[in-house]
């Protein structure tokens, strides 16, 4: 079978055939090889997308049985004779049906189906159409095969302790299964599928994909949705979220990618609302605020354009809008009214080269080993922020002051194996803005994306230097456990140290305390899957600034940083979230 991409060989009765199917053109299709000669002949021939799988021949050699996907169809189980002729579908439920064999009388089929959400394995005999649960189990039961002496099957069962192989007896008490479960009603087909006519391809997308989403955010339940669908060749995506609480804080992203053409082209928009609800009573300013509310919203349009190496290099053109809206009164309530503002109006034009050149390996995502990862980045901002409002006028009026400068930032990881599955990282950040610029556009040094020692706003300035080392090593490899709906796969801890600054460059950087800050810490990593499907990374850090937390007037008084913890549930585990900025 040289050149046929040939799989799912199974022998005859009289060993003299062998049945298999071939994959080429996008389809499946059954076919017999004759094994004296060498001769070949293809029982299908499916032009339609069909897929055919795991062919078995019925104990006197008359039926092939085999299942089978249809486009728009579910998967199938179907027979057909080895002498040619139309196929039939004997098997057919709404869920997937699958591994089908014969028991030894050649009576019924042994499978397994996941029609009431989990497989599990199945007889259907197709005399009578009759068919018995076999398996009731919570994982999955596949690939079922049976003795010929004492009819005992074996099949792969799916567990908390991943897959494994299982035995059971012949047929006893069986479950019966309702006819509404499966259709055994023989429904006759022809072997070759209908030729379509060649066209042009055009954009088409799959079946849209939405999904609930719950969350607890400061306190306030949110629900909403997560929806995506792509275009069939991959060509084109589109994805879209959104959660709501009650007071209508909110939620929404969007991006849609077109990726016929290099580079892949993107367009993102964003909002986010949060709503405050306090009653603030300044007798003095003769002012009461019942509430405030903050919008920030944003649009991001680009091209990212892969190279070499693992090498991306993206441009983008981004705009930022936050706004904020007060419902205030006098104090004792009377004029009550909503004063609203935009505080910003930002725009960006952001080009960025991303470098990942991190050997792969089975621990490559919880501990990263080999190579490198490398971020330059250069952004000119034309920023628009509010500085007050024009009190000549009698209408609120706002007034901005103007932020146009340039922003030069890198951020380099280089990962060197160390003994067993440890391994040693060096990291190092810098930034630099060439103008004065409000603190607001600062780069912060602390948190999660920076030093953990410190938290993210107690270290900033319009220049940025880090530089970091990190230990990791496995505490558990191969935990390889598997508890309700959670596998848990690998453990690791790291230690780290760290020092750091962020300044201005002028005579205030000595007076605030903006010198070198130290840190050092020790971080948990966790690396298992949900449901079967979903990555779940699990990070603790625990981290320790050993300095002052720099000022923000000459004259207040010295803070140290002291103890922070930290801990992320996510997808996947953070690098450096992101620029730290």
């Amino acid at each position: 079978t040289t050149d046929l991409r040939a799989i799912h060989p199974t022998y005859s009765p009289d060993q003299k055939q062998i049945a298999f199917v071939k994959n080429g053109g996008g389809n499946t299709n059954l076919g017999i090889l004759n094994v004296d000669s060498g001769e070949i002949e293809y029982l299908t021939e499916f032009d339609d997308g069909s897929q055919v799988f795991t062919p078995r021949w019925s104990p006197d050699g008359s039926q092939i049985a085999f299942a089978m996907y249809r486009p728009g169809g579910t998967r199938d189980l179907a027979t057909i004779s080895p002498t040619g002729g139309d196929y039939t579908v004997r098997v057919a439920s709404t869920g997937t049906d699958r591994d089908p064999v014969w028991t030894t009388d050649g009576s019924s089929l042994v499978f397994a189906s996941d029609q009431d959400g989990i497989f599990n394995l199945y007889q259907a005999n197709l005399a009578t159409s009759e068919v018995h649960r076999i398996t009731r189990v919570y994982g999955g039961a596949f690939q079922p095969h049976i003795n010929p002496k004492d009819q005992r099957i074996a099949f792969s069962h799916y567990g908390k302790s991943a897959y494994e192989i299982r035995v059971i007896d012949a047929q006893g008490l069986w479950e019966p299964i309702s006819s509404d479960s499966f259709n055994i009603e023989p429904i006759h087909n022809p072997i070759a599928s209908t030729s379509l006519a060649n066209t042009p391809y055009k954009g088409e997308y799959s079946t849209t994909t939405i999904m609930p989403r719950f969350a607890l955010d400061s306190g306030k339940l949110k629900a909403g949705f997560v929806a995506g669908s792509d275009d069939i060749l991959d060509k084109q995506r589109l994805f879209i979220s959104g959660m709501f609480a009650h007071d209508l804080d909110m939620d929404l992203y969007a991006v849609y990618e077109y990726r016929k053409k290099r580079p892949t082209f993107f367009l993102e928009a964003y909002r986010l609302a949060r709503h405050v609800e306090e009653d603030v009573i300044n007798r003095d300013e003769d002012f009461r605020i019942y509430n405030r509310s903050f919008v920030l919203g944003g649009v991001e349009l680009g091209g990212k354009y892969k190279m070499r190496r693992g090498g991306l290099f993206d441009a983008r053109f981004i705009y930022n809008r936050s706004g904020t809206s007060q419902d205030v009164a006098r104090f004792n309530g009377i004029g009550r009214t909503e004063l609203g503002a935009t505080t910003l109006n930002g725009f960006d034009i952001a080009m960025t080269y991303h470098l990942n050149a991190v050997g792969r390996s089975r621990d490559s995502e919880i501990n990263p080993r080999v190579g490198r990862r490398l971020t330059l980045r250069y952004d000119r901002y034309f920023n628009f922020a509010l500085n007050g409002f024009d009190e000549s006028s009698s209408i609120l009026v706002e007034q901005y002051e103007n932020f146009f400068y340039n922003q030069f930032s890198f951020n380099w990881n280089e990962f060197i194996p160390g003994p067993g599955r440890s391994a040693l990282s060096f990291r190092a950040f810098g930034g630099f803005i060439d103008k004065e610029v409000d603190d607001t556009f600062d780069f912060f040094l602390g948190g999660l994306p920076g030093m953990k020692g410190y938290s993210f706003y107690s270290i900033e300035g319009r220049r940025a230097l880090m530089l970091r080392s990190s230990y990791r090593f496995p505490i558990l490899s191969r935990i390889d456990n598997q508890a309700g709906p959670i596998y848990s796969d690998q453990l690791y801890g790291a230690f780290f140290a760290g020092i750091g600054r962020a300044w201005d460059g002028n005579a205030d950087d000595a007076l605030l305390k903006r010198g070198w800050k130290r840190e050092v810490g020790a971080q948990l990593r966790y690396d298992a899957t949900s449901f079967y499907l979903f990555p779940t990374r699990a990070s603790l850090d625990v981290a320790y600034g050993f300095d002052h937390i720099p000022l923000q007037q000459v004259g207040d008084p010295l803070t140290r940083s002291g103890l922070k913890m930290y801990f992320t549930l996510l997808f996947g585990f953070l690098t450096d979230v992101g620029q730290v900025h």
